[in-house]
C-alpha cells in the first residue's frame, strides 16, 4: 500500500501544475490529492478539474477600498468574509478513482 500525498497550493495554477507533473512522471496517481486556493478558471478545465477554495475577490477589494477611503479612527477591524470548498476531481481517498466533475 502506498502512502498517500496531499497538497495545498497558494495557487490554482500551482496546484494545477503538480498534479500534471505527478502525472506525467508517475502515470494516474491516485494517491495524491492536490488543491489550490483561487478557484479560477483554470481549477475548472484542468484535468482533473482541481479542488480548491473559492474566495469573495469583489467582496475583498470592495471591503478593502471601503477601509483605505474611511477616515482612520485608531482601532482595529476585524472583517470575516465567507470562503466556500468546492471540491472537484483533484482530490480523494487514495487508490479511488477520482470524481471528474
Amino acid at each position: 500500500m502506498t502512502e498517500a500525498v496531499t497538497r495545498q497550493h497558494v495557487a490554482d495554477l500551482a496546484g494545477v501544475s503538480a498534479k500534471t507533473a505527478s502525472r506525467v512522471v508517475n502515470g494516474e496517481p491516485d494517491d495524491l490529492s492536490v488543491a489550490g486556493c483561487d478557484d479560477s478558471y483554470v481549477a475548472e478545465v484542468a484535468w482533473p478539474p482541481l479542488t480548491t477554495i473559492h474566495q469573495p475577490i469583489s467582496e475583498m477589494a470592495s471591503e478593502a477600498v471601503s477601509l483605505l477611503l474611511s477616515p482612520r479612527t485608531g482601532t482595529t477591524r476585524h472583517l470575516t468574509l465567507p470562503m466556500r470548498l468546492v471540491v472537484r476531481g483533484s482530490t480523494g481517498r487514495p487508490g479511488t478513482p477520482r470524481p471528474m466533475n
